[in-house]
């Protein structure tokens, strides 16, 4: 009997066990996708690789078994840095990114654990396909005189487009197809230096039927349905590199709270160059009003000062750039001393005494800084016994000293160093020094 009840026990134990290893198991992982994939591929039997187009919505769900249920978290590696999913696709099963950008594109892991055995991952790539449209730039040489007769001119325009996968070019002059060898004026390479594909058109010592509408067609072969692209130039014989004029000084001092206008003006290129302005303040501020050439800045502030630069662009050549300055008036920072330091050495200013107050303020311009002394509120002028300088503004810019020699018992008072700019409108700054023999 009691072999029986130890036998029928030692089932109950594995039927328990059996029971129990149904109720707990350890996290599987399988990546499913939903959303506008163009295309996905087994890669290497262990990386699954889905394309995507750009501003196409993502969608990856994560289908998890286990008991416990296991926590999922979306993580991803490669592309920006700076990407961040949005907070509540990481710990849902599917990660959803609508109108995906190509810095989005890269490995996307789903990992779920629950605590029994090590977490369960897998990874699918992401790949963003997108297609710019093309620019053409366009470069002219005019070779010098190599006999008095010989003149040599070639134009180089050159057809660049941003694109996943790589971008294949050709080029069209009118209805024509231009290829390697079909013109003997035209030679058509990809240069070795320039990063991605980058096809040039080379035009030879130019002829009249070189001056024509030129178009470039960039073609990614319409994966994911993406269209070609095309761009049109047209060279004549006005083809120029752009040129402008600022009509306005440099640089230009104003102040606080005035309003600023800077106007500049083409005076060359075709096809005509578009204007737009920038800043050594890394953009422009905030309330600035540009319109056609004319940069406006309303209620300048000291924040506000710096260069300010107008660019002209017509994909001819380089960009032309005139800069200037903007210098806001200011006028801050006050700050005196004494010579002897009455208030480090213990010591009291005593009668016979040579005495030096110095007094500093930051100004901007500089060379604007105006400074005066008072004694006791009336002016005071340069003497055998006080001696007014200002220090050289390379040693100790924006300094003025009042030198009293021999002090005497008359010499008590107050005595007020004035800061002012000779253009006005800023406030002036004044300083007190009280000279008594307890100072």
């Amino acid at each position: 009997m009691d072999l029986i009840i130890c036998v029928l026990g030692l089932l109950a134990l594995i039927v328990e066990g059996i029971r129990c290893q149904g109720v707990y198991a350890p996290p599987t992982v399988r990546i499913i996708h939903s959303g506008h994939a163009c295309n996905v591929e087994e890669e290497r039997h262990t990386e699954r690789v889905y394309t995507i187009r750009e501003g196409e919505t993502l969608e990856l769900t994560c289908l998890v078994t286990g008991h416990p249920r296991p926590q999922i978290r979306w993580t991803k590696t490669a592309g920006s840095v700076s990407d961040r999913f949005q907070d509540s696709s990481v710990f849902n099963e599917t990660l959803h990114i609508a109108k995906i950008l190509r810095t989005q594109g890269g490995r996307y892991y789903c990992k779920a654990e629950n605590g029994l055995g090590s977490p369960a991952i897998k990874s699918i790539r992401v790949d963003v396909y997108y297609l710019d449209d093309p620019v053409v730039t366009v470069h002219q040489s005019i070779g010098e005189a190599k006999e008095q007769f010989y003149y040599e001119r070639t134009v180089f325009l050159r057809c660049v487009a941003n694109s996943n996968p790589p971008v294949r070019y050709s080029w069209h002059r009118g209805r024509e197809v231009l290829t390697q060898g079909s013109d003997k004026g035209v030679e058509i390479y990809e240069p070795f230096f320039t990063q991605g594909e980058t096809k040039i058109l080379k035009l030879k010592n130019l002829r009249p039927q070189d001056y024509a509408n030129y178009s470039c067609i960039a073609s990614v072969r319409n994966v994911c349905g993406i269209p070609d692209r095309s761009v049109i130039f047209r060279l004549t014989n006005k083809t120029a590199s752009p040129s402008i004029k600022l009509l306005v000084e440099d640089p230009i001092v104003v102040n606080p709270g005035q309003t600023v206008s800077l106007v500049c003006i083409t005076t060359g290129g075709e096809p005509p160059p578009t204007l737009t302005w920038v800043s050594s303040n890394d953009s422009l501020p905030q309330r600035s009003v540009v319109k056609g050439g004319t940069l406006t800045l309303p209620a300048i502030t000291s924040d506000e000062a710096g260069i300010y630069s107008c660019v002209a662009s017509n994909n001819v050549g380089n960009p032309a750039k005139k800069s200037t300055t903007i210098v806001v008036r200011a006028l801050k920072k006050g700050r005196f001393w004494i010579t002897p330091d009455p208030y480090h050495n213990d010591d009291n200013i005593q009668i016979g005494r040579e005495v030096k107050i110095s007094c500093q303020v930051e100004a901007t311009p500089p060379e604007e800084l105006t400074f005066s002394w008072l004694k006791n509120g009336r002016a005071l002028r340069s003497s055998e016994r006080m001696v007014i300088t200002q220090t050289d503004p390379d040693i100790s810019p924006g300094t003025t000293n009042l030198d009293i020699i021999d002090l005497k018992f008359t010499d008590f008072g107050t005595y007020t160093c004035v800061a002012a700019l000779k253009g006005g409108g800023i406030p002036e700054i004044s300083i007190d020094v009280n000279i008594s023999s307890t100072t």
